[in-house]
Formats: C-alpha cells, structure tokens, sequence
C-alpha cells in the first residue's frame, strides 16, 4: 500500500456518488453467491480519485460486457422486474458519473467483476 497525496479534493455531489457506489455494491450483493468477497479500494492521486469495487462471484459473461451500462439491460433475463432490477442502475450510475466529469467501466473476466470509477480532482 502507498500513500497518495495528503488531500484531494472533489467537486461533487456526494449524494450522487454514494447513490453510484450504493448500486455497485448492491449489485455485488444480489449477484453474487452467499458469503462472496466483496472488496472496495480507493486511491488517489493529485489529479483524480478511483475507487475500485471487485467481487469474486460468477463475472459477467462476455456477451453482456459491452452493454451493462445500457438503459434497461439486464444480464440475468430470468429476472422480473418484480424480483428487483429494472435494468436502470448501471446505466444512471455512468451518466452520475459522468455528470461529475469522470469514468467508469467494467474490468474482470469469468469469476470476478470489477467497476472501476475515476473523478476528477477540483481545480485548484
């Protein structure tokens, strides 16, 4: 572990970026099996900060990869919209993010999904 600099400091919304962080975790939960490893690093830098969300659980197929942060895509079609997922959380975390000036994408392969978000740092 290194030590970033002492402080950064974000423009945002901090209700807005905990809703984001809020769905990643969430998704970890409810699709991952009981008792997978949930983990969430953060790191930064004078320019920017990332936070990184991993999960050891199933991953998300290939096929799905490209379209997770599509409006009303889900990757398990099995589910009904009244057992939960509208297909919209992904999707309204990436414009969030977005809106904030930052990125985020989907990392990982079979067995493990990572979400890495990266904001901005405010200018000095």
């Amino acid at each position: 572990m290194t030590a970033g600099p002492a402080v950064v400091k974000l423009r945002m919304d901090p209700q807005r970026i905990r809703q984001v962080l809020d769905n990643l975790l969430t998704n970890a939960a409810v699709h991952t099996p009981p008792g997978t490893e949930v983990s969430v690093m953060v790191s930064a830098a004078a320019d920017c900060v990332t936070v990184t969300v991993a999960d050891t659980g199933p991953g998300v197929p290939a096929a799905d990869r490209e379209r997770v942060f599509d409006r009303f895509y889900r990757v398990d079609k099995a589910r009904s919209r009244d057992r939960g997922g509208s297909g919209l959380g992904l999707s309204v975390a990436g414009s969030l993010v977005r809106a904030h000036g930052g990125t985020i994408s989907l990392g990982g392969g079979p067995g493990r999904t990572v979400f890495t978000l990266t904001l901005p740092a405010a200018a000095r």
